[in-house]
């Protein structure tokens, strides 16, 4: 997935989706180099959210 439609999955903005993955929170790689666009694989996405830190402080709250 692109950066993009990673963010759509997840429900996040596009640039929280790059600060996860400068921050290594999830796995991608960047196609054709450093300035390439960024690749997500779904399973990796599907492991950021089953995490309980991917939770919101809101949720953890409300639980």
């Amino acid at each position: 997935m692109t950066v993009k439609e990673a963010a759509a999955y997840i429900k996040r903005h596009p640039q929280t989706v790059l600060h996860l993955l400068h921050t290594e929170q999830i796995v991608g790689f960047q196609a054709s180099g450093r300035n390439g666009e960024w690749r997500i694989h779904r399973d990796d996405l599907d492991n950021y959210l089953r995490r309980p830190a991917a939770r919101s402080k809101r949720q953890l709250r409300s639980v």
